[in-house]
């Protein structure tokens, strides 16, 4: 009797249909906060909770949840460019994900993109800037990259020209007029002494190389940069010593800094006790954190970096501090630009399904190459 009555209590309770998912590979470098929990995996989880939340994604009047699987790009403590391919193999061909959002080391995504176009996968970059990921697969070949895009963060040709702007007004305005210049045989004005540090990854070849051809660097410094001592540094190096010895014997009045790793610490540390008498202006991935303060023990009190998403800065007005708030109140710590990157990319998917009205991926390939979305 009570099996029965049991039963027919089961049998008159309504059973709340689950919406179908849309399936997100979610891949990026574990082991670094530039994956969590500053960044990707919480801005990914952000826009899912958010989304679902409210409904889920509308396709065609169908109510669909996003459901995320995560993958780890292999690309700390060294990049493994054939791990990150088989995971975004894995992602797709056993996970079953529609759409890749992720990928921030160079040498690791280009193997993720090769990987996820075999599939004709959607993939979204979020985290790699190198000019060539784009310019060297979409307008070459593309009917096979037309799956291929970049949310965040801007690509290195429009961050060298936002970096070397501000070099050549403190160039000019600053260092000039504080150290007096030094006049060098042939040159038409007084310059200052120009040390470059980048990290040795492919993301910073290009802007290397830039910063140190004596026939590129003074039309993008301007005519008071010398630069007297450039050098590439490996990645993961605690030990950045022998290169500020080298700066410091240069007499370098501005050390240009860049990097996105891990060495970003012990160089603004080593910077300080070593009192390199060179300002230190770049790129320093590791500075948006919230703790790069206490991880250099204050030794970062004068550098400056390149931000291109700033500390609850209203560039959305209404949006992108509103997002600032409530990824602090999820994670207890800032968020960095990889986290912008993911959240932004799973919203302009949504946006997408559901101007398309499908997740067929050819039609939403022509919504995405049409969208003028902020």
């Amino acid at each position: 009797l009570t099996l029965l009555v049991t039963s027919m209590l089961f049998s008159v309770i309504p059973v709340k249909a689950v919406n179908p998912t849309i399936k997100i590979g979610v891949i990026g470098p574990l082991g670094l906060p530039h994956w969590s929990p500053a960044g990707m995996k919480e801005g990914a989880e952000m826009a899912r909770d958010e989304i679902n939340a409210a409904g889920g994604v509308n396709v065609s009047g169908v109510m669909h949840n996003i459901e995320l699987v995560f993958g780890n790009e292999y690309a700390y403590p060294m990049p493994d460019p054939v791990g990150a391919a088989l995971e975004v193999e894995r992602l797709i061909t056993v996970e079953g994900c529609e759409f890749i959002i992720g990928g921030f080391r160079t040498e690791c995504v280009s193997a993720m993109i090769e990987r996820a176009m075999e599939h004709q996968t959607p993939f979204f970059i979020v985290g790699a800037s190198t000019d060539e990921l784009i310019s060297t697969t979409v307008p070459v070949n593309y009917m096979r990259y037309k799956y291929l895009f970049r949310v965040a963060p801007v690509n290195s040709t429009t961050l060298v020209k936002s970096l070397t702007a501000f070099h050549r007004f403190i160039l000019e305005q600053e260092l000039l007029l504080r150290f007096g210049g030094y006049l060098w045989p042939g040159a038409p004005t007084k310059q200052v002494r120009v040390a470059v540090l980048t990290e040795d990854l492919a993301w910073t070849a290009k802007m290397h190389a830039l910063f140190t051809d004596s026939a590129i660097y003074p039309i993008i410094l301007g005519p008071y940069a010398n630069v007297t001592y450039a050098a590439r540094i490996p990645d993961g190096i605690t030990d950045c010593t022998p290169w500020l010895s080298a700066v410091i014997a240069s007499k370098a009045h501005l050390l240009i800094h860049i990097f996105s790793g891990v060495t970003g610490i012990p160089l603004v540390r080593q910077y300080r006790a070593m009192e390199v008498n060179a300002t230190l202006v770049g790129i320093n991935v590791v500075a948006q954190l919230e703790g790069h303060w206490t991880t250099t023990g204050g030794a970062c009190e004068y550098e400056s970096v390149l931000d291109i998403t700033g500390t609850r800065t209203p560039i959305i007005p209404g949006k992108t501090e509103v997002f600032w708030d409530n990824f602090v109140a999820k994670t207890g710590t800032w968020p960095i630009y990889t986290a912008f990157g993911a959240y932004d990319a799973i919203y302009l998917l949504k946006e997408a399904i559901e101007i398309a009205g499908t997740t067929e991926k050819d039609v939403l390939v022509q919504v995405l190459e049409s969208t003028d979305r902020f």
